[in-house]
């Protein structure tokens, strides 16, 4: 198997790296003269003894300015920029003209490693290459070192005291492994085939692996016996005329007991104004509420609301479950589980949304695995955490998302309040996230009788699965306001659930007559 298996030939995605030329160079060296321990004769031989590559050619007894230009043009050229930096890091003593160098040598250091990286294993991105290093660097080097010697062999690895575990991965890069590649693919066999690090999957597909499951993100599908409820999937469009808009709708439905749910009546409603697009809804449930086929589901029904995050915001679309079909109809989260789904995370071509992809299928699977997951509680005051300064700050929240354990976030506000925090849950690949659509309330943590209040708790895999029926319930007389299961004002609670179960049709296979030729 080739070990780009399962990686994707994805863009970069994020922000664009910073622009390297000459001139930044230049003056890193310019600031390398006034760091003590490298302007310092005494330094010269013990600094130079450290980079034995780099030594030949280089005055030891030459004024600062020529030293420091030649020091950085050898280290340049033989990919060592990292290492020297670390050196000089490590004996300056975090002085400030230190921390001037190193704020200009960081993004030529990001961009000598990218190049060291991509070199050894050409698939990878740099978005790819950064989720790496990111969790890497939350690792002493020390934490690597055996499985580091085993796939390095008698070749040596620049190394200094401070190294992290990313600082050997980069390091592996330049040493040439088995067959002909670098040791570095061996190396992230080994790690991804642990399963041990949140970027497990990435690591094992370019180690030779399997890499990332066949669809990205998603966890494993339903069996056929398994309890789903009939489905009635609507994808909410801009339409073609100013504050018109278009639902494509399927209904999901298995013909028989025991067969696989399969996607049935389909059709499109178009030029539907914001107004009227919950109604519609309503009166689409009733092509389901009426189908025999529902009684294979065992009464569950379930809209699933699938939109772009800023169409959903637009649109006010944390109300939808309140409003009906027709006059005097039931509410819509009466008459059925009411879900919202990202059309970000829904489509394969939005490739800015394909780590948060990968990242739901990392969580469900963990979830289901270790039987409970994270919720984590906006409504709750965030950690205070301490620098390295001694001085304290607010944990913001994005610090938070990347932890692979959180499978439920919960902001009690109005989704044009919480836009941002939603948007970042899901694009970090969090399966539940729920929002309280009134403008002020308690944390949604209590309603959902988790087991206690706080900004972090545990939940059960069971529990948090059953979070749409629970809603359900509440809203349609199910449960009384005396049992645990009630939720208080549950039709202003609304919920993004991003599970395994497809909101498209499969495409339909190629024949030889749908395939269209160049003509001659």
């Amino acid at each position: 198997m080739s070990r780009a298996a399962g990686i994707e030939d994805q863009p970069l995605e994020g922000p664009v790296p910073p622009r390297v030329d000459e001139a930044d160079y230049a003056r890193l060296a310019k600031a390398l003269c006034s760091v003590t321990c490298v302007t310092s004769p005494e330094y010269h031989e013990l600094l130079l003894g450290k980079l034995p590559r780099v030594r030949s050619g280089i005055n030891r007894n030459a004024v600062p300015v020529v030293f420091t230009d030649a020091l950085v043009g050898r280290c340049r050229e033989s990919r060592l920029l990292g290492v020297l930096m670390r050196w000089i890091g490590y004996w300056s003593d975090d002085s400030r003209s230190w921390r001037t160098a190193a704020l200009i040598a960081e993004p030529l250091v990001r961009e000598e490693e990218w190049a060291q990286v991509s070199q050894a294993i050409p698939e990878a991105t740099r978005q790819q290459v950064d989720t790496v290093r990111e969790e890497l660097v939350l690792y002493d080097a020390a934490d690597f070192r055996e499985i580091a010697d085993r796939v390095r062999g008698a070749r040596p690895i620049d190394r200094t005291p401070s190294d992290r575990a990313w600082h050997t991965f980069v390091a592996l890069a330049e040493i040439p492994g088995r067959e002909g590649e670098s040791a570095l693919v061996e190396f992230c066999a080994i790690l991804g085939a642990r399963g041990a690090l949140r970027c497990s999957a990435l690591l094992e597909g370019w180690g030779g692996g399997s890499g990332a499951p066949e669809a990205p993100g998603a966890p494993p599908g339903p069996d056929a016996g398994e309890d789903v409820p009939a489905r009635l999937v609507v994808h909410v469009e801009r339409g073609e005329e100013r504050d018109r808009h278009d639902l494509r709708y399927w209904t999901v439905l298995r013909e028989h007991g025991g067969d696989r749910p399969d996607f049935c009546d389909s059709g499109t409603r178009k030029g539907v104004t914001p107004d009227r697009i919950a109604d519609s809804v309503g009166v689409l449930l009733g092509l389901v509420e009426v189908d025999h086929r529902r009684e294979h589901h065992r009464g569950r029904m379930r809209v699933e609301l699938v939109a772009e995050l800023d169409l959903l915001r637009e649109l006010e679309a944390d109300r939808w479950q309140e409003a009906g079909g027709a006059a005097g109809a039931p509410p819509l989260g009466a008459r059925a589980e009411v879900v919202y789904r990202a059309a970000e995370l829904e489509d394969p071509s939005r490739r800015d949304y394909d780590a948060g992809r990968r990242a739901l299928g990392r969580r469900w699977a963990a979830l289901l695995r270790c039987g409970s997951g994270v919720h984590l509680d906006t409504a709750h005051e965030a950690q205070t955490k301490e620098r390295l300064s001694g001085r304290t700050y607010r944990e913001p929240l994005e610090d938070r998302l990347p932890d692979d354990r959180i499978a439920i976030l919960s902001v009690p506000s109005h989704l044009d309040d919480c836009h941002q925090s939603v948007r970042s849950a899901l694009r970090f690949g969090v399966p539940v996230v729920v929002w309280r659509s009134a403008d002020n309330g308690r944390g949604i943590g209590p309603w959902l009788n988790l087991g206690k209040t706080g900004r972090e708790v545990t939940v059960s895999s069971e529990k948090l699965q059953s979070i749409p029926q629970v809603l359900h319930k509440s809203r349609s007389g199910g449960v009384s306001p005396d049992d645990s299961g009630y939720i208080e004002e549950s039709f202003e609670v609304a919920v993004f659930y991003h599970d395994s179960l497809p909101v498209l049709p499969d495409p339909p296979p190629l024949t030889a007559s749908s395939i269209r030729t160049t003509p001659r």
